[in-house]
């Protein structure tokens, strides 16, 4: 069975100026009847449905999501650096929040403590005997 250079080139993806330049160089033989035979394109190409059989389109949309993919890709990096900042700022703030509350409590503590009396002299304690204090 043979077949058309143009075929090959629908069935497998595979340009004619391939195609020629592999009959030129001794990969691919014609038949007397210019057409190749089947079993030499199987050969040097393989089943068509391994290759190709997709048109330039599905090609270069192919190549349109796979720049997509790489841009998803990198924009998701993106914001997993920014994450891991967002949460050693936030441990940070942890931190500072655990610090302020343990200086508040201090502070306060320092407030209920009762006064200690201060000591009054002979004088000060006449005073207060008379002042009834």
């Amino acid at each position: 069975m043979a077949i058309t250079i143009q075929e090959i080139q629908k069935q497998w993806g595979i340009s004619r100026a391939t195609v020629y330049k592999h009959i030129k160089s001794g990969k691919l033989s014609r038949l007397p009847n210019n057409l190749i035979d089947i079993a030499e394109v199987l050969r040097v190409y393989g089943e068509p449905s391994k290759n190709t059989g997709r048109d330039k389109k599905a090609i270069a949309l192919d190549s349109v999501e796979s720049q997509e993919n790489k841009l998803l890709l990198d924009k998701i990096a993106f914001l997993e650096s920014q994450l891991v900042q967002a949460e050693k700022r936030e441990d940070w703030l942890k931190g500072q929040f655990e610090k302020a509350q343990e200086t508040i409590q201090l502070l306060e503590h320092k407030k209920t403590a009762s006064p200690q009396p201060s000591k009054k002299g002979l004088f000060g304690r006449l005073i207060g005997a008379i002042n009834n204090d």
